[in-house]
């Protein structure tokens, strides 16, 4: 598997990553005198208002340390396998007897660093490794036809999404925005990005919430409508814009290319920069005007919310500020019953939709290719796919 430089980054957030993430619209926790053991197995977490989401707020990007921890270079929690070894990315862990949940039944996982899923999927192709996570299509179909490779693939796994920056530069004009939503051929970038392991987006990430709305028209090609709001806004043809990218989701490089293609055909030049994944996350996410990101979670409106779109939060990655948008977050947290909730959700997809920051084209397939010898693989999406207390090895 490949981690990015992206899974470790709230390390550095202060005293606690969970106050990071639960502070949000003023009902998070105020410091940690607000989150306290209740017995061995319980922790009591006090918020400043209402906040019906907060299990859910702190399921990704959460790290917990033991009360008075000061060394963190042996990096073991309570999961079903203990750190005992890490170099540059490429790491050792083995089986923790005492996980609550049952000794897991490999005796040890060894984690392998790749510069790209191509790397990653040539090995495993080649028998190199046992087990190749989110290497995609392409790779999928090379192994279903041989009988010393097993393909597992999760539908709907991973979104590719384009950030443009709405708090200037550029792509501050929602007008601008939108006819480049409307440039975009989803169902080609499907076909040829994903090699058609996937499905049409609408522009609003969490397509797996039960919530989702459906009711929103499926936006289309319409490059006439499309030229027309560049020239209400009075945008610049004649400029180039760089649209960074990197080789971290299988097919991201590949949708930056295609994307700059379609948007040629309304006159809007798009260079497409390919930079290694840690220099993109020093020098362009959460600051560059133009770039693409991915995330391996699709199921929930307001995780996303909570994430990168609500102004408070650390991950605003288009710096979307909107007032309207805020509120409804906030009315999402405390909301009181079902009803409210709903109305408050689909508040959020409404602007997202309308005014957001975000070509979300399409949803990519998590493809992950292992050896026949391994049996008990996770079918889970997300960060579910790397929960392989129940894997096994046949001889």
């Amino acid at each position: 598997m490949e981690l990015s430089r992206r899974h470790f980054l709230a390390a550095g957030l202060g005293a606690s990553a969970l106050l990071a993430l639960a502070a949000c619209g003023g009902n998070g926790v105020a410091s940690v005198d607000d989150v306290v053991a209740d017995g061995p197995d319980a922790v009591v977490i006090t918020t400043a208002a209402p906040n019906r989401e907060l299990p859910l707020l702190l399921r990704l990007m959460t790290f917990t340390v033991k009360e008075g921890t000061t060394d963190f270079t042996s990096a073991n929690g309570t999961g079903p396998f203990e750190l005992e070894s890490y170099t540059d990315g490429n790491a050792r862990l083995v089986r923790n007897e005492s996980w609550y949940g049952g000794a897991p039944r490999l005796d040890a996982i060894e984690v392998t660093r790749f510069d790209s899923p191509t790397a990653m999927a040539n090995a495993v192709l080649a028998g190199q490794i046992d087990l190749a996570s989110n290497v995609g299509a392409v790779a999928g179909r090379t192994a279903e036809g041989r009988s010393d490779l097993t393909v597992v693939r999760r539908p709907n796994d991973v979104v590719i999404a384009v950030v443009m920056r709405t708090s200037g530069g550029p792509f501050a004009d929602p007008r601008v925005r939108e006819a480049l939503r409307l440039a975009t051929d989803r169902e080609a970038m499907v076909t040829q990005v994903a090699s058609g392991y996937g499905s049409v987006a609408n522009d609003v990430l969490g397509v797996g919430d039960p919530l989702y709305d459906k009711s929103l028209p499926q936006r289309r090609r319409d490059l006439a409508r499309a030229r027309q709001l560049l020239a209400e806004a009075g945008f610049d043809t004649g400029a180039t814009y760089p649209l960074v990218t990197k080789e971290e989701a299988v097919g991201e490089v590949d949708s930056a290319k295609l994307f700059a293609t379609q948007v040629a055909d309304i006159g809007v030049t798009v260079d497409v920069v390919v930079q290694d994944a840690n220099t993109f996350y020093d020098e362009t996410w959460l600051q560059a005007p133009f770039y693409t990101v991915n995330w391996g979670t699709n199921d929930s409106v307001i995780f996303f919310a909570s994430k990168t779109m609500y102004s408070g939060t650390k991950w605003n990655e288009t710096d979307f500020h909107d007032p309207e948008f805020d509120a409804a977050y906030t009315a999402a947290l405390s909301a009181a019953d079902d009803a409210s909730y709903t109305a408050a959700s689909t508040t959020l997809q409404r602007i997202r939709y309308e005014r957001g920051g975000y070509i979300v084209w399409g949803m990519v397939d998590g493809v992950d290719v292992a050896s026949s010898k391994v049996s008990g693989l996770p079918t889970l999406g997300g960060y579910g796919r790397v929960q392989l207390e129940k894997a096994w090895l046949s001889s």
